[in-house]
């Protein structure tokens, strides 16, 4: 995780990355921020009072879509006056500028709203110094397990440098395509040009790390879509084979609870990372507790205690090491 050493605590900021992996970029990227972000949400998650309260205290700004009514989007005009007095008051702000979340691996167009919401910001204040750092989030895999995943900030961006009070419009496109180019630099991309099948499927060929845009990137340039897409045969090991057998056997109920009903109801993609998250929030510890309980019904309750701790350290480690 690097790059946000480059915005100081007093400094208002707007943090722009790419989404592809629905409310994991947005808790990744909070949990290391120099400080907390609040961050832009779509609105249909905070569809009860419960979780309203839940994602006010995580910070978490509801933002209203032509696919939540027409009506709805005269509602954003409220949340541009809450982003514009955060913003004032040197908070920072983490905006995913695509508007939307897809798995791919590729920056899609991004939409106006940020630009609009730093535009209402300087009518209000024309001296406020913002910068826009740019973000690129990037996963091994986004819907598997164990995953892992890093994320690299751009260098900042001047607004002022930017705007353009008597042309809005070219001010919104040069920024736009500033903040684009550098999250495409960020994160592993692959460009329109390339047909995205066909590319993915040679690269996840190559086993390339994906965590590194960098060295992603550089091998798209020079892929040649039309050669061999058969992907190289991996043997694990026994040593391996018995990891993941001992993890499914230390953790059947979960598995059998998040694949029999939790992971049914999941429709997109996307959110299989998010709901496996509050899933493991949520049903670990009662699980651990029962382990405790139970074992201690077998042996001492110190002894059930430290077999509780092994399967807790065990998990941890697969979930470092795998």
């Amino acid at each position: 995780m690097h790059g946000f050493s480059v915005l100081t605590e007093h400094q208002a900021s707007m943090l722009l990355a790419n989404h592809q992996n629905a409310l994991m970029d947005a808790l990744l990227i909070a949990a290391y921020s120099k400080k907390a972000p609040y961050f832009l949400t779509r609105s249909d998650v905070f569809n009860n009072s419960f979780l309203k309260a839940l994602f006010g205290l995580l910070r978490m700004i509801p933002i209203y879509r032509l696919r939540d009514g027409r009506d709805s989007l005269s509602r954003n005009q409220e949340i541009f006056e809450t982003c514009a007095h955060l913003l004032q008051n040197n908070q920072s702000i983490l905006i995913f500028p695509e508007a939307n979340h897809n798995i791919q691996r590729r920056v899609r167009p991004l939409s106006t709203g940020f630009t609009r919401i730093l535009f209402h910001t300087l009518d209000k204040n024309p001296k406020i110094d913002i910068q826009l750092l740019p973000v690129g989030v990037n996963y091994k895999n986004a819907a598997g397990f164990p995953d892992s995943a890093a994320f690299y900030a751009g260098s900042a961006l001047n607004l002022k440098e930017l705007y353009n009070s008597k042309d809005l419009r070219t001010a919104s496109k040069e920024i736009r395509a500033r903040i684009s180019s550098a999250i495409a630099q960020l994160t592993t991309h692959v460009g329109e040009q390339y047909p995205y099948e066909e590319t993915i499927s040679i690269l996840d060929g190559l086993q390339p790390d994906y965590l590194d845009p960098v060295a992603c990137n550089a091998l798209i340039e020079g892929l040649n879509t039309q050669q061999s897409t058969k992907p190289i045969k991996t043997n694990e090991n026994l040593f391996f084979k018995i990891w993941d057998g001992l993890f499914q056997l230390f953790n059947l109920p979960a598995l059998l609870i998040w694949r029999g009903i939790v992971r049914k109801k999941i429709s997109e993609i996307e959110f299989v990372s998010t709901y496996r998250f509050l899933f493991s929030f949520l049903f670990y510890p009662i699980y651990y507790l029962l382990l405790v309980l139970f074992a201690t019904l077998l042996f001492s309750f110190l002894t059930a205690a430290g077999l509780t701790l092994l399967v807790f350290i065990f998990n941890l480690m697969y979930i470092k090491l795998r």
